[in-house]
């Protein structure tokens, strides 16, 4: 038996072409506004050239590491600071520092770039250190990056070795990375940061991403080149916030992303000297409050940014969310998602066909070889699912020729913000696809059932 339709299946290329022009919608995360700012080129203390690092140390003051005028200030959120530090290659002094952290015991570590060292000061700048020049382990060339981690070890972006070192305070360290664009490979690694689950958070400046590793340096990756959210356009500044959300300069680009370790984000900040704008930022932290502090490097100065409204309260996944969902922007495809709550599993059916008509002497196939159908399946955990893509290909409808092949390749993550309101993020490997769209229902009927059990 053979079925005919008026719509041709899409065979691959047509279907990349679809993909690869979806626009990007970040999920509902943490918004922000601008609070405050202060600063201005200068030499004198509660002025800046070339501020770097940023951190905040347990009493809730800013410190910043001041590349330009080689020391380090700290401050309160008005601009009230204090200072310590002078150019020179004693302890106390520095060359050009950038990345700056507080430890457990209001220690603080700076990475003096131009002397190849980590300091270790205290708060007035009574100083010791560890590090020299070089490719051996415990040794750094041009450190740009630092960060304390749970058990007071402090881990080093160690850029022009091209690799992360993480050290004892006393400089007995180990390492991982080289070289490279692979996993747990770097280009000119910046800031670093640590998440509550030990794993490192580095920003991969060379390659445009940002890779999350373990200590012994299994890794994986978010991010590209480019402007899009989730894209990175030379990242510098990372660091995470009371709820892991991972917080990034992106430095060319001038503004801040706000993202999940699975690159699902969003942004604020444009190219400018207003409040909330920025010239080349670099060093990013987040204080008790969840505030953003950002070391705006080009406007000399730290602004700070807090949260825009409360977080909208817990959404979860129900069995009211199944449906067919598509991105009204983008006809020609969609999603049929069906929940199995009794299992905590989301199966979720891509489809995508052609806009045009076939001419007379088309003969359409439901099935026909070629085509790919996308699959995917997995658990999901409040308002989120991370599923396992498969994507099928051969098969004609009642015939056994040629064999149906299903092959895992990548992910999809599934993010609802509402019963009729969610986010896909794709990335399937094999076929160079990935990106973000929006979707919604195409039918309204359900959403009153899944109001009912969203709260449960």
């Amino acid at each position: 038996m053979t079925i005919t339709t008026i719509l041709k299946p899409v065979v691959l290329p047509l279907f990349a072409i679809a993909l690869a022009a979806l626009g990007h919608a970040g999920p509902a995360t943490a918004q922000y506004q601008f609070e405050t700012a202060f600063g201005g080129f200068g030499s004198a203390v509660g002025q800046f050239d070339d501020p770097r690092g940023v951190a905040v140390e347990n009493g809730g003051q800013i410190v910043i590491a001041e590349s330009g005028n080689d020391r380090i200030q700290l401050c309160n959120d008005q601009g009230a600071c204090t200072a310590f530090g002078i150019f020179g290659m004693e302890p106390g002094q520095f060359d050009r520092p950038r990345g700056v952290a507080v430890g457990n015991n209001n220690r603080l570590y700076i990475a003096d770039r131009g002397n190849d060292r980590i300091q270790d000061c205290s708060p007035v700048g009574v100083c010791t250190a560890f590090g020299s020049s070089g490719p051996s382990v415990g040794e750094f060339d041009s450190p740009r990056g630092v960060a304390v981690a749970a058990d007071g070890r402090v881990v080093v972006s160690d850029t022009d070795n091209d690799r992360i070192q993480i050290c004892s305070a006393t400089g007995a360290c180990a390492a991982f990375g080289s070289f490279g664009a692979g996993l747990g490979q770097f280009n000119s690694p910046a800031g670093v940061a640590v998440n509550s689950d030990g794993q490192i958070l580095v920003a991969d400046r060379g390659n445009d991403r940002i890779q999350v590793c373990t200590e012994q340096g299994n890794c994986s990756a978010f991010g590209s080149t480019g402007s899009s959210l989730g894209q990175f356009d030379s990242p510098t500044g990372v660091a995470v916030d009371s709820q892991d959300r991972i917080v990034i300069v992106d430095r060319i680009n001038d503004r801040v992303q706000i993202c999940s370790d699975a690159g699902a984000c969003t942004a604020f900040g444009s190219t400018g000297s207003g409040d909330g704008q920025f010239d080349r930022p670099w060093g990013v932290a987040v204080d008790a409050d969840d505030r953003i502090i950002v070391a705006d490097l080009g406007n000399n100065r730290i602004q700070i940014f807090a949260r825009a409204e409360p977080p909208p309260p817990e959404f979860h996944i129900n069995a009211g969310l199944n449906d067919a969902w598509f991105d009204p922007a983008t006809a020609g495809q969609g999603l049929f998602i069906t929940v199995f709550p009794e299992i905590g599993r989301i199966f979720v059916a891509w489809f995508t066909y052609e806009l045009e008509r076939p001419d007379d002497s088309v003969t359409a196939i439901l099935g026909e070889p070629g085509h790919r159908w996308l699959t995917a399946f997995g658990p999901y955990d409040g308002n989120v699912a991370e599923l396992a893509i498969e994507v099928t290909s051969g098969g004609v409808f009642d015939a056994p020729e040629p064999p149906v092949e299903q092959v895992n390749d990548g992910t999809l993550l599934l993010q609802f913000s509402g019963c009729n309101s969610a986010t896909v993020v794709y990335d399937m490997p094999s076929l160079g696809l990935f990106g973000e769209i929006p979707i919604q229902r195409i039918a309204l009927d359900n959403v009153a059932y899944c109001e009912s059990l969203a709260g449960e």
